[in-house]
């Protein structure tokens, strides 16, 4: 049980650290242009495939 905890604790340590990339007007931009492209991928592949670099 503890290591239960520890490992929660672990991973949100983690998160608090790691960046986080913001779905903008741009990203959204990009992502219909994909998206009338009738591009053969997935919705959330081509969402994360319009977020900036």
């Amino acid at each position: 049980m503890i290591r239960g905890y520890a490992l929660l604790l672990e991973i949100i340590h983690s998160l608090v650290t790691a960046p986080f990339l913001l779905f903008n007007a741009g990203a959204i931009a990009l992502f219909e242009q994909l998206r009338s492209q009738r591009v053969r991928v997935s919705t959330m592949d081509l969402r994360i495939a319009a977020l900036p670099p």
